[in-house]
């Protein structure tokens, strides 16, 4: 028997959530989906050491007030500015910001989720912490 030496008390299992607070991200996947109040799924791959690779998932419905400006705070942040023709979610795929996470209980689940005011350029750096951790 081969043992690989590794502390695996110290992986982070698939479903954990990272802890909250400001992370570099490039967006790995974008998935349009129009029956689901125009819902664009994205998975935000960290860019952060200890946490590269770690994927952080969102998925603003851009047919909701609060969803569509989310989503254009996404466009915003890597320079995207669409028209009255409409935007195209795929312009987001290899963008690259900056995030904040916060955590939202639900029952007894938690969820990481990407507070909508967070979503800054790479230009614009991190922004203040706004639980003073």
């Amino acid at each position: 028997m081969t043992m690989i030496a590794q502390d695996m008390t110290k992986v982070p299992a698939a479903g954990d959530n990272v802890p909250e607070g400001w992370y570099a991200v490039r967006v790995k996947h974008v998935e349009h989906i129009p029956a689901e109040k125009n819902r664009v799924n994205l998975q935000l791959a960290i860019q952060d050491e200890g946490f590269t690779g770690r994927i952080i998932f969102d998925n603003p419905q851009s047919d909701v007030p609060m969803g569509a400006s989310k989503v254009k705070a996404y466009y915003a942040a890597v320079g995207y500015v669409p028209g009255p023709e409409g935007h195209d979610p795929e312009k987001l795929l290899d963008g690259e910001f900056y995030v904040y996470v916060v955590h939202n209980t639900n029952g007894d689940k938690t969820y990481a989720n990407v507070a909508p005011w967070s979503i800054r350029s790479m230009q614009q750096g991190k922004g203040s912490n706004p639980k003073g951790k």
